[in-house]
């Protein structure tokens, strides 16, 4: 095997390594408020699963408040197309885990949201996807993934996520 041979398949390994790690960093793996486990790879294989929009929320966020029903019509309305919506909930600040969890599954229950709200405790989730900003997290925040796991969209802003779900299963 000539030296150029071996550079080559060096190469071609270390692409494929590096892709590998790329779908990785963006894992997802939490429990929902119902105590449910959720992982990527879970979330991809959902019957017919396209497109994978991940809101980052906290219960303490105006905005995010106001979206997630939106997200969860959304949800509805596109999910038979390959579209699938899961909220990663931050820790709001209160001094109780249980607590916590409570108040999101009221709002759930309230709402009638039927996307799973899945409880990032340590904020690992929110770190990978460098959701963060100085002093807290920066949310709402909406990235859709495509299949694999790949981030190929992401905004602040809810009207793009639609616009942008639109625009993909067209």
């Amino acid at each position: 095997m000539t030296n150029y041979m071996k550079k080559l398949i060096f190469f071609a390994l270390l692409v494929a390594f590096s892709l590998t790690l790329s779908a990785a960093k963006y894992d997802i793996r939490l429990f929902d408020i119902t105590g449910e486990y959720y992982n990527s790879k879970k979330i991809r294989s959902a019957i017919n699963t396209q497109y994978i929009i991940v809101d980052f929320f906290s219960a303490t966020c105006s905005p995010c408040r106001k979206s997630l029903p939106k997200l969860n019509r959304l949800h509805k309305k596109y999910n038979k197309k390959g579209v699938m919506a899961v909220v990663v909930a931050q820790p709001a600040g209160f001094d109780d885990e249980k607590e916590e969890l409570a108040k999101l599954k009221q709002f759930a229950k309230k709402h009638h949201l039927r996307i799973p709200i899945l409880f990032d405790t340590w904020q690992k989730v929110a770190e990978r996807y460098k959701v963060g900003k100085e002093g807290g997290y920066d949310v709402p925040q909406y990235f859709i993934l495509d299949k694999k796991g790949a981030i190929i969209f992401t905004t602040k802003k809810w009207k793009d996520i639609e616009k942008k779900i639109k625009q993909l299963i067209r």
